[in-house]
């Protein structure tokens, strides 16, 4: 619905998509620590903390469920457009008084993902979610394992989520203003997602050079090591997250947006898996530094496929969708490549004058 409330205005799409995300990670790092102090006054006995501690989340989110549907209805009265229906299109998705098969439906949502031309992009971003370099469990016991004290790896959680706020503000920096803009979108994607590379493929190199004996490194200090390339490194990762996400809104038309975003989302979901399906095979700390060195190959894949998406893709107009409703795109080139139903002459509320004559920024919806 984001990209509806901007209608065409890209810039203030980056402003609405940075704010959320600001949002996103302040509760992310101010929940667990109120939820950690709130523990305190809960007394030592483990019954009692889990009991209230359960009520405690319980009656917040029913208390909030109140003004986040306030915010809601709010939203959705003062943008007009987020109420009306979506543009006919001839074809499956558009069939009326016809019983879709599930199935059917999600073999066609993976064969437009696939064919559509931000099928790289997104997929670098999936693999991102195909590493143990991130505050999550594995990594934490690892690293507990290493020595290091447990305050410290909490509070290297919340750090994190700063840096992650840090990367939300630099977004927009890195953009610009629609009268000055600094940066493209894909240019953005291009510069964070090796950054981020960047800051991790040193752990890869001080774990091969400690197994090789090359250098004498206590096991403590690897921990430091490891923590602190993990923690500072995800400013850019966040920055390449709102990059990627806003390309996704951009550059794919309304009606197929919604799957192609699933199908992200649940191959998000199978990397995660994989990941801690090797944590089964390589369960010992010992054999940590071969989930790293995946973690290491899966970063380097990722920047790998958003290179050559960013080479064929870089300028909007390479796109082969026949709407103009790119909000970076000036002109139309007919689909020839992709199979995903279209709105035909007489359905389109386009005339072809205005489609060749659109300007960026422009809406024609």
């Amino acid at each position: 619905w984001v990209p509806i409330v901007a209608d065409t205005n890209s810039h203030l799409l980056t402003r609405l998509n940075t704010r959320l995300r600001i949002i996103d990670l302040s509760c992310k790092f101010l929940a667990p620590m109120a939820f950690g102090i709130t523990l305190q006054y809960l007394g030592t006995d483990s019954v009692v903390r889990i009991r209230w501690g359960s009520l405690v989340v319980f009656m917040y989110n029913t208390l909030s469920a109140v003004p986040e549907c306030i915010c809601i209805s709010c939203v959705y009265a003062a943008v007009p457009a987020l109420s009306t229906a979506g543009v006919k299109v001839k074809g499956r998705m558009s069939s009326k008084g016809v019983r879709k098969n599930p199935f059917r439906e999600f073999l066609e949502g993976w064969k437009i993902y696939f064919k559509h031309p931000i099928f790289l992009a997104s997929l670098s971003f999936t693999l991102l979610f195909a590493t143990v370099l991130s505050p999550g469990s594995l990594l934490l016991a690892y690293l507990k394992w290493l020595g290091l004290m447990e305050g410290l790896l909490g509070a290297s959680i919340g750090t994190g989520a700063i840096f992650g706020l840090l990367g939300a503000w630099i977004f927009p920096y890195l953009r610009g203003s629609k009268e000055r803009e600094k940066m493209k979108l894909e240019a953005i994607g291009l510069l964070s997602i090796w950054i981020w590379f960047a800051f991790i493929a040193p752990i890869g190199i001080v774990l091969v050079m400690k197994q090789e004996r090359l250098v004498d490194i206590s096991p403590i200090n690897l921990g430091y090591i490891l923590l602190f390339f993990v923690v500072v490194g995800r400013m850019w990762l966040w920055t390449f997250d709102l990059a990627e996400n806003q390309l996704l809104q951009e550059r794919v038309r309304e009606d197929i947006r919604g799957r192609i975003s699933s199908v992200q989302t649940g191959l998000s979901q199978l990397f995660t898996v994989v990941v801690y399906s090797l944590g089964l095979v390589f369960h010992t700390p010992e054999q940590f530094p071969i989930l790293c060195y995946t973690s290491v190959s899966g970063i380097c894949l990722s920047a790998l496929c958003y290179t050559v998406w960013y080479q064929r893709y870089k300028d909007p107009r390479a796109f082969t969708e026949a709407l103009p409703i790119s909000i970076n795109s000036n002109r139309t080139i007919p689909s020839q490549e992709i199979d995903i139903p279209v709105p035909v002459a007489s359905e389109s509320i386009y005339n072809d004058s205005e489609v060749n004559n659109a300007k960026p920024g422009s809406s024609l919806l």
